[in-house]
């Protein structure tokens, strides 16, 4: 079952500010922006692992370098440019 609360700005909000996320893993929407360098999924039954793993790998994570590597305005507007060419 897919749960309608996506919020990927506020997802990548929190990773600008140098935040991993921890997601719910029924997330409808957003969930391609939770990759291995920004947060982890995790069933709402197993939060409470959720926090444990992502406290674990938080250090080797780099949630702000990969919103600006790939999701900040400049990219989208290059996408729009190659459509529009």
């Amino acid at each position: 079952m897919r749960v309608d609360n996506g919020a990927p700005a506020i997802l990548t909000e929190y990773m600008l500010a140098g935040l991993p996320v921890l997601a719910n893993a029924a997330l409808s929407c957003g969930r391609q922006y939770i990759t291995p360098h920004t947060g982890i999924l995790a069933d709402a039954s197993k939060f409470a692992a959720g926090i444990r793993a992502l406290l674990d790998r938080a250090l080797t994570m780099n949630p702000r370098r990969v919103v600006l590597d790939r999701w900040t305005w400049p990219h989208s507007v290059a996408r729009l440019q190659q459509l529009m060419a």
